[in-house]
């Protein structure tokens, strides 16, 4: 039975809300890593977009790094309209130029009318690095601590990526800022060398509530979009244990 106090929301991943519990908890804030390639841009529209679709929850999505006619073009190719979209008001796209990322947290009052305007339910933030930047490294923990406390005033489901530490920790992902250890939850996308092949990968690295699996599953980028394969039934999990 759905814990009432923190309700979950599906995800629009297909494949991902089976492994972590029937999907985020709402209003929780996600951060999502991968390096370049990994799918992190096409993970996080499509959490917009269906959820905009399936679940009726208009989203927002703040771009710090590529310009909106850039993210429109590239995800035409998964049937999702999103200048239509936008006009309808189910997915608003804003976009900071590098020379104007100072102008977001002083915007921070109008954003949130906005959110409130819309009914805003789903926030992408992509990505925290450009913001993170701005401070020298002593001071990046409180700089990005600012940043959560803004999303979490907006009352949103948020997913909100960012880089891959280089080079990586051989022990467990970790994002170049550090802002996975201010986030309800860690997901990482990453790659496994087949023979001659790559194959996709996630890993939910921490999710708090959540009874959430450990694995490293395959995943696959198409026509569709983003999806996870093979995923262990609880049956499974419980016999493994």
């Amino acid at each position: 039975m759905a814990n009432v106090l923190f309700p979950k929301v599906g995800t629009g991943i297909p494949g991902l809300d089976e492994i972590i519990d029937g999907g985020f908890s709402k209003n929780n804030i996600i951060a999502l890593s991968g390096s370049t390639g990994s799918g992190r841009t096409t993970f996080a529209t499509q959490f917009l977009v269906n959820g905009a679709l399936q679940y009726k929850e208009p989203g927002l999505y703040l771009s710090f790094d590529e310009p909106k006619f850039s993210i429109f073009s590239n995800m035409t190719s998964f049937g999702w309209d999103l200048p239509k979209m936008e006009r309808e008001k189910q997915v608003v796209f804003i976009e900071y130029p590098h020379n104007e990322l100072l102008s977001f947290v002083e915007q921070e009052s109008q954003i949130l009318e906005l959110v409130d305007t819309l009914g805003v339910e789903r926030v992408v933030f992509d990505s925290i690095n450009p913001l993170a930047d701005l401070v020298e490294r002593d001071m990046r923990r409180q700089h990005l601590q600012k940043m959560v406390n803004i999303l979490r005033k907006w009352g949103a489901t948020t997913v909100v990526t960012a880089d891959d530490m280089v080079p990586p920790d051989p022990n467990i992902p970790r994002t170049s800022c550090g802002i996975e250890t201010l986030t309800d939850g860690y997901i990482h996308l990453g790659w496994l060398r087949n023979g001659m092949t790559r194959q996709r990968t996630l890993e939910v690295v921490k999710l708090r509530g959540a009874a959430h699996q450990h694995d490293m599953y395959p995943c696959v980028i198409n026509s569709n979009g983003f999806s996870i394969g093979q995923i262990k039934s609880k049956k499974q999990v419980r016999r493994r244990r």
